[in-house]
């Protein structure tokens, strides 16, 4: 109690000292709007139009990605060889919204099509979009929820590539993943490497496979008690975790509502979990992110992400001696083999990621024979910044079109480095939104550990 009772004792203080001047951009009260409207509406708001496409994996679930195209551009005779096609991954416990959300100009996914591309946004097994199979009930039968991010990679992600190329008639696609979106396609590209020849070139954002050096605080804390946290689950028949939830959605959109008070239970776990960035942070728009995540996924692939921290190795999943030898021949799991991974790939990533180290990510180029990094120019930048940062698009979206570009006139990947673009500060800017959270992260170590 005594050191809860600090814990708030410093929040207080340093929330009173906080500056409230706005300084986000003209088009946040616009945006804000959007926490109440779901994809087909985000879309036709701004001029677009939204497909569901439905896809049925090797192993029977059933996935929905969305297609997101300019509504003016719509006919019969709509010419969609002419027209390069990407597909775009979310992170863990994400969807297709991230890439909309926030509008055109920081949503990708729009900016995408007006860079006069094919977009299509999957949605991996279990989050809200793609709660199907062919025979399982995800609210009824645990054996829906076996899965991690190797099954994502494994299976859904050929599913979908298949069958945009087969809709479109391409042979290669373009594919841009954050996070969890990375670490499945490095797990398709070694698993299956047939698949690297579909693919033109990988945009990897956060990239996740070596977590070494992960140093948020809450998931190294996981990690610790990662073995009787799973033997808990399981005695909790508990398979499936973040889960999307309409009632939870609404809450969190009033608690993150800019006008809140409490807007900083919003921006506190995200910093501590990601990284600091207030520079980046629209705390305007919190509402509309929080409106739609999380969206769910399995208790396994969150452990299985436990395991490559415990291990240090980039390998597959861990279960145990006896049922290794069942699964793999070996005592251990093995490794993914990243040498087999042809497709060409941009390593996009921050100098304050506390998920994806600027130490893994320069192991991971190391192992990956046909890479380029791409850092991020700007110090600030976390892992949530990607999607979410009001400067998204000057410090990554326009990059991302930059290097498609290049590879389509070219053939070949020529920019090793990002566009230097400043980020903007309109308005004030207060030393006090670093100090906070810094101050309250030095406090949850004390606690935790």
């Amino acid at each position: 109690m005594k050191r809860i009772f600090i814990l708030f004792y410093f929040t207080q203080i340093f929330c009173a000292k906080c500056e409230t001047t706005n300084f986000y951009s003209e088009d946040s009260a616009d945006v804000a709007d959007n926490a109440n409207l779901n994809i087909n509406q985000l879309a036709g708001k701004y001029g677009y139009q939204c497909e569901s496409h439905w896809v049925t994996t090797e192993d029977g679930y059933v996935l929905v990605m969305h297609r997101i195209r300019n509504a003016s551009s719509i006919n019969p005779h709509f010419d969609t060889e002419s027209k390069p096609a990407v597909l775009i991954m979310h992170g863990v416990t994400g969807s297709s919204m991230e890439w909309v959300n926030l509008g055109p100009g920081r949503g990708l996914g729009f900016d995408l099509v007006k860079a006069g591309y094919d977009v299509w946004l999957g949605n991996n097994r279990g989050n809200m979009f793609s709660r199907y199979h062919v025979r399982l009930n995800p609210d009824e039968e645990d054996d829906y929820w076996d899965f991690s991010f190797e099954d994502c990679g494994y299976y859904d992600l050929p599913a979908k590539i298949d069958y945009i190329l087969n809709i479109t008639g391409q042979q290669k696609l373009f594919y841009v993943g954050l996070s969890q979106g990375t670490t499945q396609f490095f797990a398709m590209a070694s698993l299956r490497p047939e698949y690297n020849d579909k693919i033109a070139l990988m945009s990897a954002l956060g990239p996740v496979a070596f977590m070494n050096h992960t140093s948020s605080p809450l998931i190294r804390l996981a990690v610790k008690i990662l073995e009787p946290l799973e033997k808990l689950m399981k005695r909790l028949d508990w398979h499936e975790v973040l889960g999307y939830n309409s009632l939870v959605s609404k809450i969190s959109q009033l608690v993150c509502s800019n006008k809140s008070a409490l807007i900083e239970l919003c921006v506190l776990p995200r910093f501590i979990l990601f990284g600091f960035d207030s520079q980046q942070l629209d705390r305007s728009t919190l509402a509309v992110e929080t409106s739609h995540s999380p969206a769910g996924t399995s208790v396994k692939s969150l452990i299985h992400y436990g395991q490559q921290i415990s291990s240090g190795y980039f390998r597959r999943y861990d279960y145990g001696t006896e049922l290794n030898r069942k699964h793999y021949n070996t005592d251990t799991p093995p490794d993914y083999n990243l040498s087999v991974i042809s497709a060409p790939i941009v390593l996009y990533y921050g100098q304050n990621d506390l998920i994806a180290s600027v130490q893994d990510v320069e192991r991971l180029s190391d192992e990956l024979p046909n890479a380029v990094k791409s850092p991020i120019n700007y110090k600030r930048w976390n892992h949530i910044d990607f999607y979410s940062a009001k400067d998204v698009y000057k410090l990554l979206n326009v990059n991302i079109i930059k290097s498609q570009q290049e590879f389509i006139d070219n053939g070949t990947l020529i920019t090793t480095t990002t566009t230097t673009s400043k980020p903007s500060n309109n308005g004030a800017y207060s030393v006090n939104r670093e100090i906070f959270p810094t101050l309250i992260t030095l406090l949850m170590w004390l606690i935790n550990f």
